[in-house]
């Protein structure tokens, strides 16, 4: 394969050299130096990239880990709610049962209050009605 290169001819095609008789050694030293250049510059190129793409992978990795950090904390967040939630609705039905009892001892003591004037109201009568027979 070699020989059959040098045999057709030596060419500049991008990156590869062929034999062309026209060209002098000078000519060919000036290619491969204009060749070695444009791939230093080209590795040097591909190395600024290899170090944005490390430097970019390190940031989604941060961010990764904020995001599953983050995640941790929603979730913790949201069992505190579910359970504040449940706490909230068991100190509502205690509040409930509260209102019930203090309904009911209300009523009763009404209930009472009216007994006790009823009985007052009937003693107040009684007496009136004995010192109403003593005036008389």
């Amino acid at each position: 394969r070699y020989q059959r290169r040098v045999r057709g001819g030596m060419k500049d095609s991008g990156n590869v050299l062929h034999f062309d008789p026209s060209l002098t050694a000078k000519d060919y030293q000036q290619r491969i130096v204009r060749l070695l250049e444009e791939k230093t510059s080209l590795l040097h190129e591909l190395s600024q990239e290899k170090d944005v793409t490390f430097s970019l992978q390190q940031e989604l990795e941060s961010e990764r880990t904020h995001v599953v950090k983050a995640s941790g904390t929603i979730e913790t967040l949201t069992q505190e709610v579910t359970l504040l939630n449940d706490y909230n609705q068991l100190l509502s039905q205690q509040v409930d049962q509260i209102n019930s009892v203090l309904e009911k001892t209300r009523d009763e003591s009404r209930k009472e209050i009216e007994r006790v004037r009823a009985e007052k109201e009937q003693e107040v009568n009684t007496l009136r009605i004995r010192v109403h027979e003593e005036e008389v």
